[in-house]
């Protein structure tokens, strides 16, 4: 099979890393991919790169990475007219003519987009992990795949196809972690926006009651005009007035910048955004065990199907369970250790990059024979 991968990264992280990379805007096209691709960014990537190991052409597309798709369009005298995140990815596709693509993408690229892409293929895949709007336009896709069967359910009542796809972690990863050492006793890394006040409320008391340090996109205001305002004054609200947060606050974390800090982490706190509906499956989970720290999550009722709680994982239910147990691995370090050496070893053998390869190369083969 020829698979295609086209995601859209985010404009933070894409700004970052061609930061700490100064001059990758003007490289070859081969090379700016390789760098993003080596920067472990997600986990989507190196699915498909282990599909490709497993046997398939398999290539990897960051369609709204202007530098790079520049690159691409020059090196084949390609013009960037219009939209040119569209465009260079509609000619990308021409070239390559692949028979399976898998798009993770905003709003604004489902419908008359989603069209042209599935033109261009045999089976076109999405990546949906939140609600969407009952409006929103599908009638392109084939499969969407989601982390959470909540989203499963409701897309099928719908009528579409719709398949989970856990995240996983790519063990490549630790060879780059061999020498970083575990010097974080309690760590959070993550997005902390106004729309994630139960992760905030959770976060403010772990910091008054712990040794927490947190890394992420939580201390940058939103924009002041228009009707971002309203974001800013929320933003005023929960961070400003909270020296506290600001005192813990270490900057961004992307990448393999990531890795290294859940590296060093004895132990990391997670709390899944509402929108999952009481679900466990987000990607910093295996993030996090993959790099062996021990992982605070939320005892949600499908979590003992992918790691045992009090066994692989730290498992909470209520804000006072949380204080409880932090305080308690805290102070029991080598307990914590032992749940942490668990928990990386069940994400190595059941939750690691060429594991869902094979799981997303058997969907790609079940769609591709229902032609």
């Amino acid at each position: 099979m020829k698979l295609l991968l086209a995601y859209e990264y985010g404009n933070r992280y894409l700004k970052s890393l061609y930061g700490r990379h100064p001059g990758l805007e003007a490289r070859p096209y081969a090379e700016q991919i390789q760098i993003l691709q080596d920067d472990y960014h997600g986990w989507p990537a190196s699915v498909m790169k282990r599909a490709g190991e497993q046997g398939h052409q398999a290539e990897v597309i960051v369609f709204n990475c202007k530098p790079l798709q520049e690159a691409w369009a020059r090196e084949r005298g390609a013009g960037l007219e219009g939209d040119w995140a569209c465009n260079v990815l509609l000619a990308q596709l021409e070239s390559i003519k692949p028979d399976v693509v898998w798009m993770g993408m905003g709003l604004r690229y489902f419908g008359a987009f989603t069209a042209e892409v599935k033109a261009r293929c045999r089976k076109l895949f999405v990546w949906i992990a939140r609600p969407q709007p009952e409006s929103l336009d599908l009638s392109s896709i084939d499969c969407i795949l989601t982390s959470h069967s909540t989203f499963v359910d409701r897309f099928r009542r719908m009528g579409r196809n719709c398949e989970v796809l856990l995240p996983s972690f790519e063990q490549r990863i630790l060879e780059r972690l061999s020498d970083v050492p575990r010097d974080i006793p309690f760590s959070f890394a993550g997005d902390l926006s106004p729309a994630q006040q139960r992760r905030i409320r959770d976060v403010k008391m772990l910091v008054r009651g712990s040794p927490l340090l947190l890394w992420g996109s939580c201390m940058t205001p939103p924009p002041v005009s228009g009707i971002r305002s309203l974001g800013r004054r929320l933003w005023h609200h929960l961070f400003v007035d909270r020296a506290s947060l600001k005192r813990r606050y270490q900057g961004e974390a992307w990448g393999m910048e990531l890795y290294r800090i859940l590296r060093r982490s004895r132990m990391t706190f997670n709390s899944h955004a509402e929108i999952a509906n009481r679900e466990a499956g987000n990607m910093r989970m295996f993030e996090a065990t993959g790099c062996g720290a021990a992982l605070v999550t939320e005892n949600f009722s499908n979590l003992g199907r992918i790691f045992e709680p009090g066994k692989e994982v730290i498992a909470y239910g209520d804000g006072e369970d949380l204080a409880r147990v932090v305080e308690y691995y805290l102070s029991h370090a080598e307990e914590a250790a032992e749940l942490a050496r668990r928990g990386q070893e069940r994400t190595l053998r059941d939750h690691n990059a060429v594991i869902r390869a094979r799981e997303f190369l058997g969907l790609c083969e079940k769609m591709l024979a229902s032609e």
